[in-house]
């Protein structure tokens, strides 16, 4: 689990997911969100957090040996 709160197709899947409800109670209030500028702010956010080293942004050959990794301990059990 840890692994996965470092990865940065998390983090997009997840703020995408919480601004949908947002951009929906919103509209349901009377507010206009411009979706643009958010998206803009969140890809910003999370450029800066893969940067520094917080959040990565695994290659394919990371993303191979994470599932290897896993089907290897699964099977030791």
């Amino acid at each position: 689990m840890k692994e996965k709160l470092k990865n940065y197709s998390f983090w997009v899947g997840l703020t995408a997911s919480i601004m949908l409800v947002v951009k929906f109670v919103a509209e349901n209030f009377g507010f206009k969100i411009d979706e643009n500028l958010v998206n803009n702010i969140i890809n910003s956010i999370l450029g800066i957090l893969t940067i520094l080293g917080v959040i990565n942004s695994p290659t394919k050959n990371e993303e191979e040996n994470l599932n290897e990794d896993t089907h290897n301990e699964e099977n030791s059990d």
